[in-house]
């Protein structure tokens, strides 16, 4: 009986073996035996840039697990499946971090402080689909410490959809102050002084004459006047300093 027993090599040679090794290559996805993210953990976090715009860098969640001793941050149906990223508050404090869509089509978003990655995680907003696109999350926060780091957690809806994502991080420069803003605008004593300035020296004498408009600058004394008494000025309320010069005005206004 011995002798009719095939040899270890023969063994390890069987066809019927090499099937069974490409079934259960096969099956590994299935088996979750499929490497999980660099960034399934706070403390393997990958850190995004904060520019002054979105520019999106694609993730994925696929084979994640939950995060244990960090509780479930309670929007977007949390099961588990969650991956981390780091994000640098400027020096404005605010932060927007943004999202969008590849096989994940529907996600949740938290947003934390931490004393350290593997310290007390306080959680500051958890949002599930404010994000423009489609039902993706998205963060938008001001007043965060300047310079401190944040943790962002990533999952898909119900975790049964995982996979490519994408995420940015970016704080918008402040805009540029417009011509009626309070920082910027002149106080009222400076404003009428420019005004009286700009009467005594500045505001030519505009005079109607036979349907045509002639501008005169005549000096008398320190007034400034119409060359011709007789011909009316002009209504000067299209001035944009907005002084009215109607037919009641004489030279002696413009002192």
């Amino acid at each position: 009986m011995k002798g009719n027993l095939p040899s270890p090599k023969d063994r390890i040679q069987s066809p019927v073996h090499y099937r069974w090794i490409t079934v259960m290559l096969l099956l590994l996805p299935f088996l979750g035996l499929r490497a999980q993210p660099a960034n399934d953990d706070p403390c393997n976090a990958i850190a995004l840039t904060v520019g002054a715009s979105c520019t999106f860098s694609s993730r994925t969640n696929a084979a994640a697990t939950a995060t244990p001793g960090i509780p479930a941050p309670g929007c977007a149906n949390y099961n588990g499946g969650d991956v981390w990223f780091t994000a640098v508050v400027p020096a404005n404090g605010q932060l927007i971090i943004d999202s969008n869509t590849g096989v994940v089509t529907d996600g949740g978003m938290a947003l934390y402080s931490a004393t350290a990655c593997g310290g007390t995680f306080t959680l500051i907003e958890c949002d599930d689909d404010d994000s423009a696109n489609g039902q993706m999350p998205s963060i938008t926060r001001t007043g965060l410490a300047p310079g401190s780091t944040v943790y962002i957690r990533f999952w898909e809806y119900g975790s049964d959809n995982n996979g490519t994502f994408s995420i940015c991080a970016y704080s918008p420069p402040p805009a540029a102050p417009g011509m009626w803003d309070r920082r910027y605008r002149p106080r009222w004593g400076w404003q009428l002084r420019q005004q009286r300035k700009f009467r005594r020296h500045l505001l030519p004498c505009c005079c109607r004459t036979s349907g045509h408009h002639h501008l005169h600058r005549v000096r008398h004394g320190s007034h400034l006047r119409c060359g011709l008494h007789s011909q009316r000025p002009l209504d000067r309320s299209s001035d944009h300093r907005n002084l009215l010069w109607n037919d009641t005005t004489t030279s002696s206004d413009l002192q």
